[in-house]
């Protein structure tokens, strides 16, 4: 069925031809553009534009059959077709959430995020609120959570509309009392949901989100050429851009006054169409007429602000901002959480380079001076244990010294060994690390214990041996005859 909204001939032949290469069997786009000529591939982009700029107008976007041809028109589309179709998919708001519960729908929606303006990530941002937890805890929407966080530049628009939502502060119903609690647990809880918070802290890390997850929050890059003034406005910020829109849609309705008053007055028709054309180019639509425009190749959706120092925004500071909340949710937490992978990956992330390193470095020294500190022994002894072998390992030196000198005494051992035991680094020098080191370590002391005992014993172990075997063959030949003694007095 969607090959048919790829042109005329596949609705009717389901190809062009008994000797076209894919008739019959088109099963993607991308399938029939990589083999079809430059005019086909041209025609069939138009047609499939023509067919869902009806759909996204009026915002059909239930069918999961849509989802999949929207996300195959902004993959496969030149970079104006997919600007243009993103600002119509953009205009429609909270519409754009009927598509995040499939994955054709949350990639589509992804890519929206990331190749829009300001102006249309401000408004798919919006239409948002209210419903991050519901997209959050998907399979799939979650992905549309992680790619806001990861490439809207105004933090305070997501920290209204998104951070504000994932914390979920709310006043305790009982008098006298102004605790709040917070939704935070559940997202720590949840499988899906906790990705957001990685995202967060460790960005683009496939450590915590899958291959096709990881594929949707990095699309690839596209470019659109246009005329360099153009491009200059484009790169305005969020405000300057918004405002720029408005002025756009009153000169619009200008020039819509205009034109109805020149249908009732026809005698000065033509005069009103002179004063027009007059007005646009006092307004610049006529400035370098005949002379050729320089164009300028601009990258859609690109962000301005560092990933550092979004991130930093969005978690906030103080004791109300999100990664002190994030801090204290998992010191609540602590017993649940020292028993799974996700937290002991966390602290191990510590150890890498790059934004991903430098947030998981702040995690951990969250994490130790909030929950762990001083309440080692506690946890030492059970299934904890492999989360406080990567704190003596991870990448903030301090947090480690201070985790070395608390579980020396509550390890049995050298503590060098316990960390290589239960999955740390080991200690320096050791190959392979964490289990491989542990088993290869077993293994050599095994063979070793077993090599002197053969050389000790030489020759005269070998007497023994035969002795022993001696003495069994005896006893083998005696049991038969003792049974028939028995069997004749009996």
């Amino acid at each position: 069925m969607c090959a048919e909204l790829y042109g005329r001939e596949y609705a009717l032949f389901e190809g062009v031809g008994g000797d076209a290469p894919l008739a019959g069997q088109v099963a993607h786009l991308r399938q029939l553009l990589d083999s079809a000529t430059p005019a086909k591939r041209k025609a069939v982009l138009q047609h499939l534009t023509r067919c869902l700029q009806p759909v996204l107008e009026k915002a059909l976007l239930h069918p999961p059959m849509t989802h999949r041809l929207i996300r195959e028109l902004l993959e496969a589309a030149p970079g104006s077709v997919v600007a243009d179709t993103v600002d119509t998919l953009a205009a429609t708001g909270g519409s754009v959430l009927k598509m995040v519960h499939t994955h054709d729908g949350a990639a589509a929606a992804c890519m929206a995020l990331a190749y829009g303006s300001p102006r249309d990530r401000k408004r798919l941002v919006k239409g948002m609120k209210g419903y991050v937890w519901q997209m959050a805890e998907n399979e799939w929407g979650n992905a549309v959570v992680a790619t806001a966080l990861s490439v809207v530049d105004d933090t305070s628009l997501t920290g209204k509309a998104v951070v504000g939502d994932i914390k979920g502060l709310a006043e305790s119903p009982a008098p006298r009392r102004r605790v709040h609690t917070s939704k935070l647990e559940d997202y720590l809880a949840h499988r899906h949901a906790r990705r957001v918070l990685l995202q967060l802290l460790a960005p683009d890390s496939g450590r915590y989100l899958p291959p096709a997850t990881m594929e949707m929050l990095r699309p690839p890059r596209r470019t659109v050429l246009e005329a360099a003034n153009k491009g200059a406005a484009g790169g305005d910020s969020d405000e300057e851009a918004e405002e720029g829109a408005q002025q756009g849609q009153q000169r619009k309705k200008k020039q819509q006054q205009g034109k109805k008053k020149q249908g009732q007055h026809e005698e000065g028709e033509e005069e009103a169409g002179d004063g027009h054309q007059q007005q646009q180019q006092e307004n610049g639509g006529g400035e370098g007429e005949g002379q050729p425009q320089e164009m300028v190749e601009r990258v859609l959706g690109e962000s301005k602000k560092d990933p550092a120092a979004r991130r930093a925004e969005l978690l906030g500071a103080g004791p109300d901002g999100l990664g002190a909340l994030l801090a204290r949710a998992v010191a609540a937490r602590a017993g649940e959480l020292l028993r799974g992978q996700a937290l002991r990956r966390l602290i191990l992330a510590s150890t890498e380079e790059g934004p991903g390193g430098d947030g998981a470095r702040a995690f951990v020294r969250a994490l130790w001076g909030g929950a762990l500190r001083g309440r080692c022994q506690h946890w030492a002894g059970g299934h904890a244990d492999k989360v406080l072998a990567a704190l003596v390992v991870c990448g903030e030196r301090d947090v480690a010294a201070e985790a070395s000198e608390e579980l020396r005494p509550l390890v049995e051992g050298d503590l060098d060994s316990w960390v290589t035991k239960h999955g740390g680094s080991g200690p320096p020098g050791a190959e392979g690390g964490g289990a491989a080191a542990a088993v290869a370590a077993k293994r050599k002391a095994g063979a070793a214990g077993r090599k002197p005992a053969a050389k000790e014993g030489g020759g005269s172990a070998a007497a023994p041996a035969n002795g022993a075997a001696a003495k069994g063959s005896g006893k083998a030949e005696q049991q038969p005859a003792a049974k028939k003694a028995r069997r004749k007095k009996g």
